[in-house]
């Protein structure tokens, strides 16, 4: 009795490893992973008309212009002129006079200031087409620095 207890033990361990085995087989083709991968990357959004790609691939470099100020020269007037939608601006040489608050007067946009020791980098300021009037508080600045963007999209 005891060995065909250990016997039946064995059969059942044995078929419980090649059934788990046969059904890895079996499934492995449905959870292919690589062919969902390759499946999703070359499939496009059902919104974008044909053709559309290249238009957006030559328009992406103009979409965010970049620019750096040092924070030495921000009591200057300035006005900027871009085409993109989007400005992101980095204040550098800052010591100490980090700004604080950033806000496009012309939309309402109050944009993010990520700092660092002695810079500070903005998110992306979204800017209407014409004229945007930027305003920038500093820590210890009594009024905020205000400048002009020219945004010259259509």
């Amino acid at each position: 009795m005891k060995r065909s207890r250990n016997e039946l033990k064995k059969v059942t361990l044995s078929m419980g490893v090649l059934s788990l085995a046969l059904g890895l087989l079996i499934l492995q083709p449905l959870y292919d992973i690589k062919a969902a991968a390759q499946s999703t990357i070359s499939r496009l959004p059902a919104s974008l008309v044909p053709g559309a790609i290249a238009d957006v691939e030559k328009r992406k470099v103009q979409m965010v212009t970049k620019l750096k100020f040092p924070c030495n020269q921000l009591s200057q007037p300035t006005t900027l002129e871009t085409e993109g939608p989007y400005l992101q601006l980095e204040f550098t040489d800052c010591q100490g006079q980090l700004p604080k608050e950033l806000l496009n007067l012309t939309n309402g946009f109050e944009g993010t200031l990520f700092e660092s020791t002695s810079s500070a980098l903005s998110d992306l300021i979204a800017l209407n087409s014409g004229e945007n009037e930027i305003h920038i508080r500093q820590e210890k600045a009594l009024a905020p620095v205000t400048f002009k963007v020219i945004n010259s999209r259509k």
